[in-house]
């Protein structure tokens, strides 16, 4: 699982799959200090459209999450089930043939697996590419 700042910044700045995020046991995601955390419904509270909310007291605490997809959660974006996996894995192929990510490239600007299938999912739901810091439109 790609636990790197540079994928941290691809996921918050995905505010399209962050608002879309309905939390699942064992989903990973990191807090405003970026420390990263599993989800845990008992432990961690309610998770809406990106935000914790936890009770502290009299007061309600709220913090800005960032959910890290993990592989098997970005081809489902795309409707991946088993019997559309075959489809999936080769339309990513194709993908980044044309796209020329191959992992450990030079010129690949993703350092893995996920990295890209972000920017697959960005691109083929979304219209949207990855610019180094942030998502542009193709539109």
């Amino acid at each position: 699982m790609d636990k790197s700042p540079e994928y941290i910044l691809m996921c918050k700045k995905a505010s399209e799959i962050q608002t879309s995020w309905e939390p699942s046991l064992g989903d990973i995601y990191t807090d405003e200090s970026t420390q990263i955390h599993f989800y845990m419904p008992n432990k961690d509270g309610k998770i809406k459209k990106g935000f914790g909310v936890r009770p502290n007291g009299n007061l309600i605490e709220i913090e800005k999450l960032v959910w890290l997809p993990k592989l098997n959660q970005l081809m489902e974006m795309l409707g991946a089930s088993e019997k559309k996996f075959r489809d999936a894995g080769f339309g990513f192929f194709e993908w980044t043939k044309l796209n020329g990510y191959k992992p450990g490239m030079p010129e690949n600007p993703f350092r893995s697996l996920e990295q890209i299938w972000l920017a697959y999912v960005m691109e083929k739901i979304f219209k949207k590419r990855w610019s180094g810091d942030n998502w542009t439109s193709l539109c």
